[in-house]
């Protein structure tokens, strides 16, 4: 019955000014109480209830499927843990997930409907390689304005060995636009040169935050899809770093620059074919 309470939250999440004291007394007592405690929320479309297991298992990254396994019955969870460590499809590995989904305990998917409409879209189709990749991207436009400042080409050509190919390509291309206000000095470039071992945590580090940045605007439904399509200990570690606050101007900031990113990343994947 538990079911049939979202079902019915769902709903009546649906329909704009219903009587709802008057349905509920209709229902049963138990019933009643079940729906009482299931949150209202317009990301529970009544749509997600005809995905079936096999869908639902679709949108979610492999690594999230052990988290299921304490929501079934003790003598079925080694027979499912096999089942999770096999490479190999077969019939009965497709049940047994099948059937590990089936046993989740959040039943109502948010919806898909807007997700086209964040400018962010394109996360939803990326994995963990891509996002580091772009982290490494963002990470670029600390340093172009401190690097416009090296007049010494021996200099220069030492910071650009402490970056990845990658990056090396990216801060070129953001050298060419014009240069505009100055801005505090991050250290950063000293710290590639003195201690390139720490420069290059510290870089990860912030690529990691100004990404993170970039998804704190982002709705609940977004994030939910986002967060599941990629490796759970990659998403945790984003979660975590979004704890940290950030201004109105910081996440616009983050956001623009990581949808340019994204785009010089695949526009020179489509124009060398490189994967590095």
């Amino acid at each position: 019955m538990a079911d049939a309470a979202l079902f019915l939250r769902a709903l009546m999440d649906r329909i704009p000014n219903s009587d709802l004291p008057a349905l509920l007394e209709q229902l049963p007592e138990e019933m009643q109480a079940q729906f009482q405690a299931v949150p209202a929320a317009s990301d529970r479309p009544v749509e997600a209830f005809f995905l079936s297991p096999k869908e639902v298992l679709a949108l979610l990254h492999p690594s999230w499927y052990e988290e299921l396994l304490p929501h079934l019955a003790e003598e079925l969870r080694p027979a499912v843990k096999e089942a999770l460590a096999q490479k190999e499809e077969s019939p009965l590995r497709a049940f047994l997930l099948t059937y590990l989904v089936s046993a989740w305990p959040e039943k109502v998917l948010p919806s898909q409907k807007e997700m086209k409409q964040s400018p962010l879209h394109f996360l939803l189709k990326v994995d963990e390689v891509e996002i580091g990749k772009l982290q490494e991207l963002i990470v670029v436009y600390d340093i172009v304005d401190e690097v416009r400042q090296i007049v010494a080409k021996k200099r220069l050509q030492e910071v650009l060995q402490r970056l990845s190919p990658l990056q090396q390509q990216f801060l070129r291309s953001l050298l060419h636009r014009p240069a505009k206000a100055p801005v505090l000095s991050l250290g950063l470039l000293g710290l590639l040169q003195q201690d390139p071992q720490r420069a290059t945590s510290m870089l990860r580090q912030r690529g990691l935050q100004r990404f993170s940045c970039a998804l704190q605007d982002e709705s609940k439904p977004f994030l939910w899809y986002f967060f599941h399509g990629i490796d759970r200990r990659v998403a945790q570690e984003l979660q975590a770093a979004m704890e940290t606050p950030s201004s109105v101007g910081e996440r616009a900031q983050a956001k623009k620059r990581l949808v340019e990113a994204y785009k010089f990343l695949h526009v020179r994947t489509k124009s060398d074919g490189s994967d590095n």
